[in-house]
């Protein structure tokens, strides 16, 4: 740091002669100020005063600070350092229009519990989050979720594991309205030719045709399944009459042991196999004859009939068929009293 002491006497004396007009007018050697040069501070500014007067000095003093940093343009915009607005730094704060949104809790339980998608959404919960709300805003096909976002986000996982991954575009793109013997329904346009030619074909023969309703896409799963989607859940199933074909139990489902359980009950009753048959003639006539024979009455019968099978077993048991018999029948009674056969005459079709 440069400081000036006040000066002795000869210093003011010497600054009062080089004041004089004479010497302004002689040319100013040129003075540079060499740190470490023996002499004080004090010393080489009265040298060079008494040589060259008060312009000399701040000549000198000038050329020892270097030039005056020259005024910013004000039409300039200056450059933002790192660290600056809309910038983060190490230990800095986000600026506010790149915070990301906070993830709502159902979405974050979602994605949690669905690892499979994560994928498919950049491993990025707030990706997934702000991806799925710009397809809900996007989509016409809201209604098919009862207008909440929610039920729209709980198919996603399904959807994106057949490999879509905008549910709501892949809706408004692939399904309409299909006509089927005067009915109207939702499909995937992939079947509607299809199904044009069947209606055509049905109304050209003038048959007495029967069918009062007709169905299609719904966003659902496989009956009894959390993680399979229905074919009506891409729109390539369609249900005729569905209020009175033969059907099976929802609530069994995919379950090979009840199923299995059921058809041996349906084929005793009926007399028909209804996995085998292939023609709606049977299946219908086996469902009425179920509907007006299984019953707690018929039940009683079949027990009944075990007991008989069983003393007769008893009493010849070398004879491999009244063996058979029993067993058989002791299988039909052990399906008949499940919980879950009370009322087996429905079961939806998937």
């Amino acid at each position: 740091m440069l400081t000036i002491e006040s000066m002795d006497r000869r210093v003011q004396k010497s600054t009062r002669a080089q004041e004089s007009g004479e010497a302004k007018r002689r040319a100013i050697p040129s003075a540079r100020l060499v740190q470490g040069a023996e002499g004080s501070l004090g010393d080489h500014l009265f040298d060079l005063q008494r040589k060259a007067g008060n312009a000399a000095v701040t000549a000198m003093l000038l050329q020892r600070a270097g030039p005056a940093p020259a005024p910013a343009d004000a039409g300039v915009t200056p450059t933002v350092a790192p660290g600056g607005p809309a910038t983060t730094t190490a230990g800095g704060t986000p600026d506010a229009a790149t915070t990301p949104t906070p993830v709502d809790p159902d979405v974050q339980t979602l994605w949690d519990a669905n690892t499979a998608m994560q994928a498919s959404f950049g491993n990025d919960v707030h990706k997934f989050q702000k991806d799925t709300q710009d397809q809900w805003t996007a989509t016409s096909s809201k209604a098919w979720f009862s207008n909440d976002i929610k039920n729209y986000r709980q198919y996603v996982p399904t959807y994106v594991s057949v490999g879509i991954t905008n549910l709501g575009n892949w809706i408004d793109a692939n399904i309409s309205t299909a006509h089927f013997l005067g009915l109207k329904a939702q499909t995937n346009k992939d079947i509607q030719a299809a199904l044009t030619t069947a209606s055509t074909a049905i109304l050209t023969a003038g048959a007495d045709h029967g069918v009062t309703t007709f169905e299609g896409f719904n966003v659902r799963m496989i009956r009894g399944s959390t993680t399979s989607l229905s074919l009506h859940a891409v729109g390539r199933a369609v249900d005729i009459n569905s209020g009175t074909n033969p059907q099976f139990r929802e609530d069994l489902g995919h379950d090979s042991a009840k199923l299995a359980s059921l058809f041996r009950v349906i084929q005793t009753v009926t007399g028909t196999d209804v996995k085998s048959a292939s023609d709606y003639a049977s299946q219908q006539t086996a469902s009425e004859t179920f509907k007006t024979t299984f019953s707690a009455a018929w039940v009683a019968t079949q027990k009944t009939e075990l007991e008989t099978r069983k003393k007769a077993a008893a009493a010849a048991p070398t004879d491999a068929g009244a063996k058979q018999k029993f067993q058989d029948q002791q299988q039909l009674v052990n399906d008949v009293v499940q919980p879950w056969m009370a009322t087996p005459a429905r079961v939806s079709s998937p």
